[in-house]
């Protein structure tokens, strides 16, 4: 009725098919650079108000109009969620699976 496509994939891919993480590299990027102006600008002291000012500064630019549109549809793209890819998919599986660099990323330092 509301037009939601609800996508279950198991818990163990979870980190493969994250859409959101694109998004929040966003936010963080913004977030960093808004706190190192507010720093530079107080002399290394940030105050509360300030703070908030920059998560919600960082949050309104990276998800609202049409960058963070652009963000959310590509972010979702890249994991091949959507539009539906499903070999994209089974493709970054395997690479996850068979890429030494990325094993170690996830902690994983001798090859199975």
């Amino acid at each position: 009725k509301l037009g939601w496509v609800v996508i279950l994939f198991p818990g163990s891919m979870t980190h493969i098919l994250q859409p959101m993480d694109a998004v929040f590299q966003e936010v963080r990027r913004v977030y960093m650079d808004l706190m190192a102006l507010a720093r530079s600008n107080n002399f290394g002291q940030v105050k509360f108000d300030q703070w908030l000012g920059a998560w919600d500064k960082a949050c309104e630019y990276a998800l609202e109009g049409v960058k963070g549109r652009e963000s959310l549809a590509g972010a979702f793209k890249t994991c091949g969620l959507w539009p539906p890819n499903a070999q994209h998919v089974i493709d970054r599986v395997a690479h996850k699976k068979t890429c030494a660099k990325c094993r170690l990323r996830r902690g994983n330092r001798y090859p199975t």
